[in-house]
């Protein structure tokens, strides 16, 4: 069995998985520790015949092919069930590993018996500012996963990006695949993969550098995407009502996701008539129902159908909103 196994869904990707694969070549892990598992999602460009040219000089790249197109979700699902590494870790095409050393990592995975651990992501923009993506400055607790809701996941540790963490691949089989055909699709794949763990671990290490690029498919936002967006939120919803463990904390959670995953609500300003209608008349009765119980995200949704009342809701209500939220987590923290 292999240490690691890097899991690269691909589509049209000529323009960046040379800069991807060679950031992972520059970690200085023995080839024959690792595999690089590139699934091309039926590509239209030179994709394949550059991985190709790269895997005859380094014999960890490994190209699989879909026939179909199934977008990132199934990209990384078709990885999972290919992979042989002993633990593993994502990439998005177009960003890099962090140099690190992700063995010494591993390592300390393997001696404490971790599950997943979770580290930090640079994030550069096109002017090359940086910011951070989980920038908690304290080394966390061992805890199980439905602990990890309760401890950290409220005001300390945002989990909900696949890369921003390393996998025991044991648990990437024990969690429910990722839904394909839409984009967005790790962040509520995040929450039920920690929820799984047996163990968690949040360590200020940076993992990854997460270039955001403007063209990418979770940019340009339309009526699709922000369907796709509701739907997950859908998805978390239905599925934090089964949980058992910290029920409490999970729903609190789940909440403050849906209202985080609704980001980019005012693009919808911008659409025509036609495109706001089709989104609208894209959930039926019954999930209107669920979002009134989530008055937050019911309200975004339905106020921002007038655009002067929601720009005035948005500009000056939303921040007081947030606060007050905060104010109520950290009271429930300290009861």
């Amino acid at each position: 069995m292999k240490k690691v196994s890097f899991i690269i869904p691909v589509y049209n990707a000529t323009p960046f998985i040379e800069k991807c694969l060679n950031s992972i070549f520059s970690l200085d892990i023995p080839e024959e520790e690792m595999e690089i598992i590139c699934v091309d999602d039926k590509s239209t460009d030179d994709t394949t015949s550059v991985i190709s040219s790269i895997a005859k000089k380094h014999p960890s790249v490994v190209l699989l092919r879909h026939s179909v197109n199934k977008r990132q979700g199934g990209g990384s699902n078709t990885a999972i069930k290919y992979a042989h590494g002993e633990y593993a870790v994502f990439m998005d095409q177009d960003d890099e590993i962090v140099k690190y050393d992700l063995l010494s990592q591993i390592e300390h995975m393997r001696k404490n018996d971790i599950e997943l651990m979770i580290g930090r992501a640079v994030c550069v923009d096109e002017k090359g500012n940086k910011s951070y993506w989980a920038n908690y400055p304290k080394e966390t607790p061992i805890v199980t996963g439905p602990q990890f809701f309760r401890d950290e996941m409220i005001n300390r540790v945002a989990f909900g990006a696949v890369w921003i963490g390393i996998y025991k691949t044991e648990l990437l089989r024990r969690t429910e695949p990722f839904v394909e055909n839409m984009i967005y699709e790790d962040t509520d794949w995040c929450y039920r993969c920690m929820y799984n763990a047996k163990s968690v671990q949040y360590r200020p290490v940076d993992i990854y550098l997460y270039h955001n690029n403007p063209t990418s498919s979770s940019h340009n936002v339309t009526a699709q995407k922000l369907e796709w967006r509701v739907r997950l939120g859908l998805r978390i919803y239905f599925w934090s009502q089964k949980v058992e463990d910290e029920k409490e904390w999970v729903h609190i959670s789940s909440d403050d996701f849906y209202t985080w995953n609704l980001r980019g609500m005012s693009h919808i300003l911008k659409m025509s008539i036609k495109e706001r209608s089709k989104f609208y008349k894209s959930f039926s009765r019954d999930e209107y129902e669920i979002m009134k119980s989530w008055p937050s995200r019911y309200w975004q949704m339905k106020l921002i159908q007038y655009p002067v009342v929601s720009q005035v809701l948005l500009l000056f209500l939303s921040p007081a909103y947030r606060i007050a939220r905060s104010i109520k987590h950290f009271v429930k923290r300290k009861s």
